[in-house]
């Protein structure tokens, strides 16, 4: 068994290490940093393996050169497992859920699930998500095929249904 490596004090690009957070749900060790890029010093939890390998660099705010002026607001937030997390009501959420529901209109259903398509899950612009959807109809009659195909089309496609 390796012997956990300190990574306080240390810098990995934008990000200071503080001191060390919980184990994720992996058993992987998170750390807080502290962003010097930003004014207000954003405190982030991150996973050790992403401060060393370079995949986090910052709390999100040199990414959020790209977000619309809408989306300044909620843009900090913690990482943990790859994803970023933001408080909303009082509690925390995966902002990539939050994007597309408020895209859609709607809450996801159970069954749905969001896939980042460039595999970078901190980019939660819309144009990089997608819903998928992993439900199957029950049976294999041609009459429950036709009725889950309407029930497709009537989540996700309306207007291509007729009268």
């Amino acid at each position: 068994m390796s012997q956990l490596k300190n990574l306080t004090g240390q810098t990995f690009g934008s990000l200071r290490v503080v001191e060390r957070g919980l184990n994720n749900s992996h058993g992987l060790a998170c750390w807080w940093c502290e962003c010097q890029a930003c004014h207000d010093r954003k405190r982030v939890l991150v996973q050790g393996p992403h401060l060393r390998r370079g995949h986090t660099r910052s709390c999100g705010c040199i990414w959020a050169g790209a977000v619309t002026a809408a989306n300044q607001k909620r843009r900090h937030g913690f990482i943990c497992d790859g994803y970023r997390r933001i408080g909303v009501d009082g509690r925390y959420m995966f902002e990539h859920r939050i994007v597309v529901e408020r895209d859609l209109g709607r809450a996801l259903e159970s069954y749905e699930t969001i896939h980042h398509k460039n595999g970078n899950r901190t980019d939660n612009r819309l144009e990089n998500l997608e819903v998928w959807n992993s439900q199957q109809p029950h049976g294999q009659r041609v009459e429950d095929k036709v009725a889950w195909a309407v029930e497709i089309l009537r989540r996700y496609a309306p207007e291509l249904l007729v009268g």
